[in-house]
């Protein structure tokens, strides 16, 4: 008795550097990129999975940082 090969369920594609990004923008509007709990809190909820957020937080909050960073350096 053969028994059928295993296939791999694919869900749709993951793109985490849209994903980031979005969490980013996310952040920044609400300006909730200072701690992770902020973070954390505000992305919940809010069309993010948690386990998009338990892996992708700090490179949200990191990504928000630098633009922060990138609009001050360019004052005049």
């Amino acid at each position: 008795m053969s028994q059928a090969p295993l296939t791999l369920v694919e869900k749709g594609r993951f793109d985490r550097a849209l994903t980031v990004t979005r969490m980013a923008e996310h952040l920044l509007r609400l300006d909730a990129f200072r701690t992770e709990s902020d973070a954390m809190r505000s992305l919940l909820g809010n069309g993010f999975g948690i386990s998009d957020i338990v892996l992708l937080v700090d490179d949200a909050r990191q990504m928000a940082m630098q633009a922060v960073v990138a609009a001050e350096m360019s004052k005049p």
